[in-house]
């Protein structure tokens, strides 16, 4: 498991330019008037979609071939690509937070109630995306995958915009902020809950492929 995961960080390797150009990009952002918390959020988002482009260099490579060749199980080979996820997930987080730092301190924000909840919830945003890319990257692979991945995208989106208007159609009441705070307690919970549903959709998947 361990060299399943060192093999993803030496092929994302080649991503170090380009992620230090998008970081430095979003920081100027911030001087042109984006507020901390959102470029903040939007660089854990970033880190953590990272793992998205290692299934093209896998494809492109035909690593999934080789490494069944190797005594590594396909369910191991999934875990591995998961466990990537999260330690992607980490560093955004930790380099989300110490920008998001950073610039609260040239701008009239708090980071305890702006830049640190923004953060988590991108992260909670980030996870909750990759739970459901991730079974579809096996299922469809790349090419397909990357289509499916903006209908992905804007899934959350139309639901939300969907459920406001059936709300407005049919006078249905929105949930106070009381409830809203409590669901958001429990919102960790769940994304985790759904992150370990994806990896067994996911293994269920790998282990039928042809390949």
């Amino acid at each position: 498991m361990k060299g399943l995961i060192l093999k993803d960080f030496y092929t994302m390797a080649r991503y170090g330019r380009t992620m230090i150009a998008l970081i430095v990009f979003y920081v100027l952002l911030s001087f042109l008037g984006q507020p901390a918390s959102f470029v903040s959020s939007m660089l854990v988002f970033l880190c953590a979609m990272m793992v998205v482009s290692s299934f093209s260099y896998d494809e492109y490579g035909k690593w999934n071939k080789y490494c069944l060749s190797l005594p590594i199980s396909r369910r191991q080979m999934v875990g591995g690509k998961y466990l990537f996820a999260l330690i992607m997930l980490v560093i955004g987080l930790g380099v989300g937070l110490l920008s998001g730092y950073l610039l609260s301190l040239t701008q009239d924000v708090s980071f305890w109630e702006d830049v640190l909840p923004s953060c988590l919830s991108g992260a909670a945003a980030a996870l909750f995306m990759l739970s459901l890319i991730l079974p579809l990257m096996y299922r469809f692979g790349v090419e397909k995958g990357r289509i499916l991945l903006l209908a992905v995208c804007f899934l959350p989106v139309i639901l939300i915009l969907g459920f406001l208007k059936f709300a407005e159609v049919y006078h249905l009441p929105l949930p106070d902020e009381a409830t809203t705070s409590m669901w958001l307690k429990f919102l960790p919970i769940l994304v985790l809950a759904g992150f370990g549903v994806s990896y067994l959709c996911s293994a269920a998947i790998f282990a039928k492929k042809e390949l």
